[in-house]
């Protein structure tokens, strides 16, 4: 609880937070979830999301490989959005689903208009 209370004082007071929204590295595959606390950070704060995708980490260290290589690493940033902006559902579940998918989205299409296609079935 206390990150929370100083991610939404960071927020609030101004201030950028760097959040990965899939909580771990992926395998240059497939994406993971949104995590929770990205949704819920963005329906309290209000705050303005940029979506990230970052393409060529898979290659330079994949996961359970201990030593890094020598790879070009992608960074891109998208268009900033808010929580409010994409709520068009029914009900606050229905809102935290449509962001979580709509983040997701934004970056998984991020990444394939930068070489990366990753599927989204998990």
């Amino acid at each position: 609880m206390e990150a929370v209370r100083l991610a939404i004082k960071i927020i609030e007071g101004g201030g950028a937070l760097l959040i990965f929204p899939e909580g771990t590295r992926g395998d240059g595959k497939h994406m993971q979830p949104v995590n929770r606390g990205v949704t819920m950070l963005a329906k309290r704060t209000g705050a303005k999301v940029v979506p990230v995708g970052v393409v060529g980490t898979h290659v330079a260290w994949p996961k359970g490989q201990k030593k890094i290589k020598r790879s070009r690493i992608r960074v891109i940033y998208g268009e900033p959005f808010t929580y409010a902006e994409v709520s068009t559902g029914a009900s606050d579940k229905e809102n935290r689903e449509i962001f979580a998918r709509e983040l997701r989205a934004r970056i998984a299409k991020l990444c394939a208009d930068n070489g990366l296609t990753l599927s989204m079935e998990r």
